[in-house]
């Protein structure tokens, strides 16, 4: 990183370190701004990003559809646990929708579309609070034209028979902490289960759509991935946020770092400032490991007392209004890195420099493995790469999207060459959410410590907890 570009976290850590509030850096010319969280609503039932937003992403799907066929969305089921309802990412991403049971029925060559939604139930909402249901309220706040009861959509689909192909998502739906690698491989072990074999539900519901409409079903999964892949000003500034608060959390934990205490307790801070801040929660479990555990790639167990002279890697964010982060950090737990510690972390850091350079309008994510390896191979490493430098982001902390596609503007990826050295207890890896941009990319999570010096100058100014 360059001088000029530290300038800003150097700022924010001399204003942190006289008792005042960090400030997020400047982009665009515009004023800094305070590192918040969650947005005010026009409603409570209303989306974060808008009707007119989701309304925009009806548009984009049918024209992706050159106007022909019907797409029939199922949003998630109410949950079966004392766990608060979060809507699918594909209904939401179509509708700012977040009623459990809810439905979207999309002609595409009209471009009309229908939300059905569950009846009103007092006794429910009496209980868990007020609800989106049929009607002219429902109507106002997610700016659909018609809102109807879900009691009607088997006559509402077979009216629209010899209209066009059906078309539904039939990948695993993605809740809270879920990305569609770690659903689709659930669903596979359950239907290979000889005890179990049950269908996921999105095939269990297109059967039951094709037994009933005597049409087959299109997945839809394809389209929407590709529709998701790039993102809107309104989703990068959704991300954006969740950066600012990740990046907020990756602070505390690296502020309450120090020899004696529990890996929990790292995870614990950093939870803490998303909540404090305006996350949901987090995007993904913690990983937090110390010394040993620093190598094991998704450790989640988080039981180890983090000793003196160990790396403390946290991989960790949040996710604000629907949208993630993936922040990852390396530091050391006494907060001074030793010779070998600094060795390996400033390999690292060189192959994510390397990487962040290449990233521009036209590179893959293959040329983007291709730079982060020759770099880490360069540094005399090369036996210590364990997985690729980047995945896609957005809805969900691993991103749906062809992987094999040129990047371009709004296409958002992390990028995070690891290097684990298990005979010494050494794992490092620096991760950041970067949104490609018509020149280059910009670094959403540039708050985060990330240099030697800029860890080693945050753990000093921050006193014992």
């Amino acid at each position: 990183m360059s001088r000029l570009r530290r300038l800003p976290f150097l700022l924010a850590l001399a204003l942190v370190a006289a008792g005042g509030r960090a400030f997020v850096p400047e982009r665009n010319g515009q004023e800094p701004a305070i590192a918040r969280g969650g947005v005010a609503r026009e409603h409570p039932l209303a989306s974060p990003l808008g009707a007119a937003f989701h309304a925009g992403r009806r548009s984009a799907l049918a024209e992706a559809l050159d106007g022909k066929g019907i797409v029939v969305v199922r949003g998630a089921a109410d949950t079966r646990n004392y766990l608060e309802f979060r809507q699918s990412n594909d209904f939401w991403y179509l509708t700012g929708v977040e009623t459990p049971g809810a439905a979207l029925v999309l002609d595409a060559k009209s471009g009309k579309s229908s939300l059905f939604l569950p009846p009103r139930n007092p006794s429910h909402e009496s209980v868990e609070g007020p609800d989106l249901h049929p009607g002219e309220e429902a109507e106002r706040i997610t700016g659909f034209e018609q809102t109807r009861s879900t009691a009607e959509l088997e006559a509402a689909l077979g009216a629209l028979r010899g209209k066009g192909p059906f078309y539904a998502p039939l990948a695993p739906e993605e809740l809270h902490q879920t990305s569609r690698d770690r659903a689709e491989g659930f669903e596979r072990g359950r239907e290979r289960d000889p005890f179990d074999g049950r269908p996921s539900r999105e095939k269990a519901f297109a059967d039951a759509l094709e037994k009933r409409l005597g049409a087959p079903i299109r997945d839809a999964s394809p389209i929407l991935d590709e529709l998701r892949r790039v993102k809107t000003p309104e989703e990068i500034e959704a991300m954006r946020e969740a950066s600012r608060v990740g990046a907020e959390g990756m602070r505390a934990a690296m502020r309450a770092c120090r020899p004696g205490r529990f890996e929990w307790e790292l995870a614990a801070e950093a939870n803490a400032t998303y909540l404090r801040l305006g996350a949901r929660g987090p995007a993904y479990f913690a990983i937090v490991g110390a010394g040993p555990n620093s190598i094991v790639l998704h450790y989640y167990r988080k039981h180890r007392r983090i000793e003196d002279g160990e790396v403390v890697l946290i991989d960790f964010g949040p996710e604000v209004n629907y949208y993630t982060t993936d922040i990852t950090r390396t530091f050391p737990a006494n907060g001074k890195f030793t010779a070998r510690q600094r060795e390996v972390y400033e390999a690292c850091l060189a192959a994510q420099e390397a990487t962040l350079a290449a990233v521009k309008p036209g590179v893959t994510i293959a040329d983007l493995t291709r730079v982060a390896s020759e770099a880490i191979r360069k540094a005399g490493f090369g036996k210590y790469i364990l997985h690729g430098p980047c995945h896609y982001i957005g809805l969900a902390v691993h991103d749906v999207g062809e992987y094999g596609k040129p990047l371009e503007p709004g296409v958002c990826i992390t990028v995070e060459p690891g290097i684990y050295v298990p005979g010494e207890a050494i794992g490092v890896r620096i991760e950041d959410t970067i949104v490609v941009t018509e020149k280059g990319h910009e670094n959403l999570s540039i708050l985060a410590p990330r240099t030697v010096a800029e860890i080693e100058a945050w753990m000093a100014a921050s006193p014992p907890r």
